[in-house]
């Protein structure tokens, strides 16, 4: 990553980040750990097509970034100049990405919190749930997305309010607050900006229907086309990613590819659960209250795999094993997370930065299908991290 350039001509004048209600949010939860995993975060900048991204978990209320990125920067030192440490337009993407796992870190205790019976996030996972637990998952990504993006983000230039010249809007939608209009030409009553919003996307991500579009309106209006479209597909993933991931939680197999992507079907609670979440999400965002849910957490509680059979590296850290080669010849790899693998242990090096013949051979690596070369060639750059090993249970699909 090029050095960041600082003059007093170009600093930043604009908004203090930290005055950001989602911001402070972070900033003051006792609950959750910002935790800097010993990866070069230079993978992440320079190489754009990963499919992996830098870890998840919010079941261990753990919000995972590269050791040395630029939200480790900023919150080393909250002072520094904003409009220098986004050269690229890099820092503020990264930041959204952290505001948004919180997001769902909150939601996923709010949950367990309003649902105590159903141990959501923690203590032993009953295979016999995984449905209700799939459901759950899917409502904390609405969360996420529905309070950073289309209640936050959408509302406001926030480029402009920290002058900083930043071309970043949203994170994860197209909707835009200003086209209201043109979306109300085909459903009159509808907007994004009301508590109830929140259960209309929750409910679409799990079934596939939003309710009040026609197929005039998405052959009519590509705006309207161009959002709904990703936000189907969006949903799709986030059914298919949250059983996958409960399944190799609990150990078992219990769907096949067209049960992955099914609709869900919403539990006798979900109504309930979807019009308290929505009043708490609303709060916290357009009243900037923390709505801290009343309970203890600990990482400790969180689910844990139970790490047999082929190490599956979609749901799991490499960086978390002791002897990673003894582990990969004893138990082997499932197939079809060697993308993951093979992402997870080149950012367990350093990028060579400065050496263009290095980053060529890096690109074509990335994308191999020769784990002995891949493995090979990796162990040619120098080791990043130290160590302190990972949690094994991370989430990585991207």
């Amino acid at each position: 990553m090029n050095a960041a350039l600082q003059t007093d001509a170009a600093a930043s004048t604009g908004r203090p980040l930290a005055e950001l209600s989602a911001v402070r949010h972070l900033l003051d939860d006792p609950r959750t750990r910002v935790v800097r995993r010993p990866i070069d975060a230079n993978w992440l900048y320079e190489i754009r097509r990963a499919k992996t991204s830098a870890g998840w978990n919010p079941f261990r209320a753990e919000i995972y970034v590269a050791d040395n990125s630029l939200v480790g920067q900023w919150l080393d030192d909250p002072s520094v100049d904003l409009r220098a440490l986004n050269e690229n337009d890099l820092f503020l993407p990264e930041l959204a990405f952290v505001l948004h796992d919180h997001l769902h870190i909150w939601a996923t205790q709010t949950i367990a919190e309003l649902r105590p019976e159903l141990g959501f996030g923690r203590g032993a996972l009953d295979p016999d749930r995984l449905e209700d637990h799939a459901f759950a998952m899917v409502v904390t990504e609405a969360v996420a997305t529905v309070g950073l993006d289309y209640w936050d983000l959408c509302c406001r230039s926030l480029g402009a309010e920290l002058d900083i010249g930043s071309a970043f809007a949203r994170l994860t939608v197209s909707y835009q607050a200003a086209l209201e209009r043109e979306y109300q030409r085909f459903c009159p009553d509808f907007t994004a900006q009301t508590p109830d919003f929140f259960g209309i996307i929750a409910r679409f991500y799990c079934t596939g229907i939003f309710p009040g579009f026609g197929v005039e309106a998405l052959r009519r209006s590509p705006v309207t086309h161009q959002w709904l479209r990703h936000e189907l597909l969006y949903g799709g993933a986030q059914r298919r990613y949250s059983r996958q991931w409960l399944q190799h939680l609990a150990g078992v197999q219990r769907y096949d590819d067209a049960a992955l992507d099914a609709a869900i079907e919403l539990p006798d609670w979900g109504d309930a659960l979807l019009d308290e979440l929505g009043a708490r999400l609303w709060a916290k965002v357009k009243r900037g209250d923390a709505c801290q849910p009343a309970l203890d957490w600990s990482a400790e509680q969180a689910w844990r795999a139970p790490q047999a059979g082929p190490i599956d590296f979609r749901f799991t850290s490499l960086a978390g094993f002791e002897d990673l080669d003894d582990a990969i010849e004893r138990r082997g790899v499932v197939e079809a997370s060697r993308p993951q693998w093979r992402e997870q242990l080149l950012r367990s090096r350093r990028f060579p930065l400065g050496e263009p013949d290095a980053i060529a051979a890096m690109n074509r690596l990335i994308v191999s299908d020769e784990p002995a070369l891949v493995a090979w060639a990796t162990k040619q750059l120098p080791a990043y991290g130290g160590p302190k090993l990972d949690p094994l249970d991370m989430f990585f699909l991207k």
